[in-house]
């Protein structure tokens, strides 16, 4: 299966819930080099108190037909990279927070969604559409790993941080 089909596959069955959620949808440009594993662009809906909620969705950057979900609340105008960059918030996606989180097909490993024909991907939409509204009710409650989440793993990006600092 195409990559171009998983893309407007996943597009057209996550569109109408993000829409529902109150989230706008944000493209990249095509010449973006993120562009390739980020071809859906990001998902956004702002804060009553400021600031946007986010989720985009990652494939695998060496082409194999897998994906995760990244998502993630920005509650400031905007943040510094390590590097000294500033990003205002209406700019910024998921992995560019200082702390992000990750949706995983696999509540033991690790494993990115699988897509490589047309039946495994219908198994994988039905799996990711109903972790979506657990991830929209971990923007509500804001921590900790959603209390509807079906077959799946929460990863943290401060969790590989503290791994790498032992």
């Amino acid at each position: 299966m195409k990559r171009t089909q998983i893309v407007e596959m996943l597009q057209n069955r996550l569109e109408k819930i993000f829409a529902d959620q109150n989230f706008n949808h944000h493209k990249q440009h095509h010449n973006d080099p993120l562009a390739k594993a980020f071809p859906l662009g990001v998902y956004k809906r702002f804060r009553d108190k400021g600031g946007f909620d986010l989720v985009d969705i990652q494939f695998d950057k060496n082409g194999k037909n897998s994906f995760v979900v990244n998502f993630g609340v920005i509650e400031t105008s905007s943040i510094v990279t390590p590097w000294g960059d500033r990003i205002a918030a209406e700019n910024i996606t998921p992995s560019e927070l200082p702390e992000y989180y990750r949706l995983f097909k696999s509540s033991f490993f690790w494993q990115w969604f699988p897509a490589n024909n047309e039946n495994q991907l219908e198994k994988t939409m039905s799996l990711v559409e109903s972790n979506i509204m657990s991830i929209f009710e971990w923007f509500s409650n804001g921590s900790g790993l959603p209390k509807n989440a079906k077959k799946m793993s929460i990863w943290n990006s401060s969790q590989e941080e503290s791994r790498n600092e032992n």
